[in-house]
């Protein structure tokens, strides 16, 4: 969700919007159920990550909230593309997750060079996607908090909170002190961020199949191996960020141990 643009830029209708997602009916519509539910944040085997941060459906508070933001009955469009074989699919069971809350989602399918085209930071709502990064500070650095990719920025009093944390949780040498620092950038995530993340998908490679509940395991090459998220799923890489990048306007990471 582009936090920057209405009706996203008020933290009641982001709020709303994740609380309406029939996660369990996601999973299971776009996976067949191979996969794990998930809870908006992204980077689940990072340092840091709270499992105790759940997002329930509650259709009814998500209509309340939508009411004191004086947004209901208001319309969006969703972009979406071929991106992963979960990305339309999710767009859909979204789309009818909101109707519910007084909420109109009309899914727009583009193709992945429109998609991340010109317009890509423009969206207003839009599937994309960064490959795990093992540490969420650093995908925090490269999003939320980059200076150049300025899509998922958070409003300026939140930008700069995000920020400060970040720096110090950075530069601070005490492991717990960097956990707490952590921890509590996820809780403003969770709280007021702009990913939608509903469930984190099993990944089958040509070396094994990851799923979605898995420990990380080591392929044959040596390098770390983990089961990855479904935000919408991973595209090619695309020269002009210099890495991929997932989200349904917010998604990212892997699935928890």
């Amino acid at each position: 969700m582009n936090m920057k643009r209405s009706p996203f830029d008020d933290p009641r209708v982001r709020q709303a919007l994740r609380l309406a997602i029939d996660r369990e009916q996601a999973l299971t519509a776009c996976t067949s159920g191979h996969g794990v539910v998930a809870n908006d944040l992204p980077e689940p085997f990072a340092p840091g990550y709270s499992k105790s941060l759940v997002c329930r459906r509650d259709v009814a508070r998500a209509r309340q909230l939508l009411r004191e933001a004086g947004k209901e009955g208001v319309m969006v469009e969703l972009v979406t593309g071929p991106v992963s074989a979960e990305a339309v699919p999710m767009c859909t069971v979204l789309a009818k997750n909101a109707a519910e809350i007084g909420m109109t989602i009309k899914v727009r399918q583009v193709d992945t060079a429109t998609l991340f085209g010109p317009n890509f930071h423009d969206w207003k709502f839009s599937v994309d996607k960064w490959p795990p990064q093992g540490d969420y500070l650093t995908l925090m650095t490269l999003t939320d908090l980059s200076d150049t990719t300025t899509l998922t920025h958070p409003p300026e009093a939140d930008l700069r909170e995000l920020r400060s944390i970040s720096e110090k949780a950075q530069a601070t040498g005490d492991r717990a002190e960097r956990l707490r620092l952590t921890e509590r950038m996820y809780r403003i995530q969770f709280d007021r961020g702009g990913w939608i993340i509903p469930f984190f998908a099993n990944v089958e490679s040509t070396h094994k199949v990851q799923t979605a509940a898995g420990p990380r395991t080591t392929s044959p090459d040596g390098r770390s191996a983990t089961p990855t998220s479904s935000r919408s799923t991973w595209p090619p890489a695309d020269p002009r960020r210099g890495a991929r990048a997932s989200r349904y306007a917010g998604v990212s990471g892997r699935a928890p141990e």
